[in-house]
């Protein structure tokens, strides 16, 4: 009888591990069929190459055509596009009214494991605070914000240093110059919005101080960064951020 028990144990263990398997990767092919509908609305790329410089001959209307299809086919809470070449960050971003709407929702509104690429709710939505922060789930088959983790790694970072953001009437290089590891409570990264100049240099010590891997780009008070935050599993409450430079090269 004890025998039968524990053959009955394991095999509804098992059961539960199969369904748990099927119901993530349920999940992970929920978030590509998304992903792939929401590329129709993906801007043209400026560069072709991971670390290319941006080509000056450019339509740059029909990449703001793009995101302003996106805001109004799709969604009025997009913001724009964010692209890393050689990773698989390719998507849509959004803002809403507070920092838990998108979190499990699709660009489209709907309900959503791996939720959406989101800008803090502080920022204003064309690059003009000092720090703007976007956030993503850190998906485990390297989807949204998961391809984040590779930015830990040093020759990886040297090797793709380079991003795009696009908004509907203008565009973005970023530039990567730090990976840091810290608290989801971290008040010098989560807590630096628009600050005084003073406070700026304060927080690009800290970034150099504190980074995983740092890369010497001379960012300055004057610089527009961007924060791509999500989650990491190093500690308990644990975050990855990575930090660009953003530069601006379209009117």
């Amino acid at each position: 009888m004890l025998r039968k028990i524990m053959v009955f144990g394991i095999l509804v263990a098992m059961g539960f591990s199969v369904y748990q398997i099927c119901r993530i990767d349920g999940q992970y092919a929920d978030e590509e069929k998304t992903h792939d509908s929401l590329l129709a609305y993906k801007p043209p790329l400026l560069t072709a190459a991971p670390d290319a410089a941006p080509s000056p001959l450019v339509d740059y209307s029909k990449i703001f055509q793009a995101v302003i299809d996106a805001q109004t086919n799709l969604n009025a809470d997009i913001v724009g596009w964010l692209t890393i070449p050689g990773t698989d960050v390719d998507y849509p971003f959004l803002q809403s009214s507070d920092n838990a709407f998108y979190l499990d929702r699709d660009p489209y509104k709907n309900k959503a494991v791996a939720g959406s690429i989101f800008m803090d709710f502080r920022n204003k939505k064309k690059i003009q605070d000092f720090n703007t922060i976007l956030y993503g789930h850190h998906m485990k088959n390297g989807s949204m914000f998961g391809a984040l983790l590779n930015f830990t790694n040093e020759v990886f970072f040297q090797s793709f240093s380079r991003g795009e953001l696009v908004l509907n009437d203008c565009v973005y290089e970023l530039e990567f110059f730090a990976s840091l590891l810290i608290s989801g409570g971290n008040e010098e990264i989560y807590g630096t919005i628009n600050p005084p100049t003073t406070q700026r240099d304060a927080f690009l010590r800290y970034v150099k101080d504190t980074a995983k891997v740092y890369r010497e780009l001379n960012v300055n008070a004057s610089d527009k960064i961007i924060s791509l935050s999500t989650c990491a599993y190093d500690f308990k409450n644990a975050r990855l951020v990575v930090l660009a430079r953003a530069q601006k090269i379209s009117v």
